[in-house]
């Protein structure tokens, strides 16, 4: 719950004049977050809003012109902008902290569409998944559609990708495992596979963070090594739908539990 921002400027800051906050907003059903240094975003598909929390301020404004629904994914940009990406809407969105469309990225088949997307903070390259052709391809953060950069090479039924250093994690529906690609050779590396249903992943910084749905834990990865694997129910969480790493913090989209948890990550 945070109070709404009701008014921006071109920076996106909010104007701190009277009616400029309106009351405190509750989330209902949070299914993707993803974080810079200055905001935290979040998906909630239970409003069917994108929402804008800023720490500074304690306070969140609404990003209006995206599709939101329960496979809506994030992905926030170096220079504060956010990515969001969706089936339904098959192109994916780039909108600046004040609420303004950038960039509309479309898939590169017309029939095709993305179903999750990365950014590498470095290079501010994107990098989406298009589960039902089994491609990843990559986009420059000023492009119109992507680049076909890894083509029927990954693992069956993937789930969902993330980035870091220039290795691409897909998540695997048929193997229940996560696999590293080098996208400069196509090398595959599993590097998870004691999972019994993949589900959201997350990874910055060396680590990688994925969660099982059926045996209701976070398998916690740092440098190729497990470094913990904490239950739901230790970290209060109801049901993860959504993930990302910033800054060796994990922020974790909590749908039924109808907020967005944070956790610091220990190296």
């Amino acid at each position: 719950m945070a109070r709404l921002i009701l008014r921006v400027n071109q920076a996106g800051m909010p104007t701190f004049e009277a009616g400029g906050f309106g009351g405190f907003t509750p989330l209902v059903f949070p299914v993707a977050v993803a974080a810079s240094t200055l905001d935290i975003f979040i998906a909630d598909a239970g409003t069917g809003r994108l929402y804008r929390y800023d720490p500074t301020v304690d306070a969140m404004a609404i990003i209006g012109g995206a599709t939101i629904t329960g496979q809506t994914r994030l992905a926030a940009s170096p220079d504060g902008s956010i990515v969001v990406s969706d089936p339904a809407a098959g192109a994916a969105l780039r909108f600046d902290r004040a609420g303004n469309l950038l960039q509309r990225i479309d898939a590169r088949l017309g029939a095709a569409r993305y179903d999750d997307i990365a950014v590498d903070p470095e290079s501010g390259r994107y990098v989406a998944l298009d589960r039902l052709q089994q491609r990843l391809e990559e986009v420059h953060p000023v492009g119109r559609s992507g680049v076909v950069l890894v083509d029927r090479q990954l693992p069956d039924g993937p789930t969902g990708i993330a980035l870091d250093r220039r290795v691409i994690y897909v998540g695997g529906r048929h193997c229940a495992c996560v696999v590293a690609i080098d996208p400069a050779t196509g090398r595959q590396t599993t590097v998870i596979d004691e999972l019994k249903e993949v589900g959201p992943l997350a990874a910055g910084g060396g680590w990688l963070v994925v969660a099982d749905r059926v045996q209701q834990h976070l398998f916690i990865h740092r440098d190729g090594m497990l470094r913990g694997e904490p239950s739901f129910a230790e970290l209060k969480l109801a049901n993860p739908q959504g993930l990302a790493i910033v800054n060796d913090t994990l922020y974790v989209a909590d749908g039924n539990g109808r907020r967005v948890a944070v956790f610091r990550l220990k190296p």
